[in-house]
């Protein structure tokens, strides 16, 4: 599954965006903005960074910049008119630059951190926080700046949080285009029988200076990365595919299903049959 960049456009008397969003067929993207998105009704698959999960009707999540995310929607059947959202996108200075350095603030610090893996916000004392996001889409730009502000206190005070793993593999800001170009390509491929070298030398790199490079952007080594995203893709394959798991696990490059079953219970926490069974039965 490709990545892809999401140019944000914001009006010029304004920088927060609230869009309401009929249907969920935005493709697999990132970009540098903070994102609330808040689930009206609907149900489906959602994807931060490399792990999917369901999402329904109620569903609470904040990205930070340059998350990964997908929202894919259940296929059967599928009704377009009962998909609706509400996202609220907003220039990454306006918190990084400006928010937390008021003293006042300082709670939005952490918030602010932890976004970079993906928030869900879940519990009933989230009631009063969506009455809130529901207001913003109503104010003015400059009541909406204030809402805003109350809204990320209010999440900075939470404590039914889930941090999700949006940040895990993520280029850093300072990585060359060229690992953003071999991540893309990564992912495009990780059915294939692909290797750090085999990488490297599509991208004309050496090994070694691959590795390195590699390592500095993302945090992890190339095995870590490959074998995360490998996962994560039998994962996602689970929900529209017929093969049964062990065909998964050699489809995408496992040859040793005791491997695979040790490797997927590491990273997701249960075997891949109960996963399945949990999240597409």
């Amino acid at each position: 599954m490709r990545v892809r960049y999401e140019k944000v456009n914001f009006p010029t008397d304004t920088s927060i965006l609230v869009v309401d969003v009929d249907g969920f067929g935005a493709p697999y993207s990132y970009h540098p903005e903070y994102e609330i998105v808040y689930i009206l009704s609907g149900n489906g698959t959602r994807l931060i960074g490399q792990k999917p999960e369901m999402f329904e009707a109620g569903d609470l999540v904040l990205l930070g910049p340059n998350v990964y995310h997908w929202w894919k929607p259940n296929d059967n059947p599928r009704k377009i008119d009962e998909e609706k959202a509400i996202v609220v996108q907003w220039d990454q200075n306006l918190i990084k630059n400006s928010l937390i350095k008021f003293p006042e603030l300082n709670c939005l610090k952490k918030l602010e951190a932890d976004s970079l893996h993906g928030l869900h916000f879940k519990g009933i004392q989230f009631n009063s926080l969506r009455e809130k996001i529901l207001d913003l889409k109503n104010l003015k730009p400059n009541y909406r700046f204030i809402k805003l502000v109350e809204i990320l206190c209010d999440m900075s005070e939470a404590n039914d949080i889930i941090k999700l793993d949006g940040h895990i593999g993520n280029p850093n800001k300072n990585s060359p285009p060229i690992i953003e170009r071999a991540i893309v390509y990564i992912l495009e491929n990780l059915n294939k029988n692909i290797t750090q070298e085999s990488v490297a030398h599509h991208f004309n790199l050496s090994n070694a200076h691959f590795s390195r490079i590699f390592k500095k952007s993302t945090g992890l080594s190339f095995p870590h990365f490959l074998h995360h995203n490998r996962i994560s893709a039998i994962c996602q394959a689970m929900h529209h595919s017929e093969q049964n798991i062990a065909e998964l696990a050699f489809t995408f490059g496992y040859d040793n299903l005791s491997t695979f079953n040790r490797a997927f219970k590491e990273k997701m926490g249960i075997t891949p049959l109960t996963y399945r069974k949990t999240h597409y039965n």
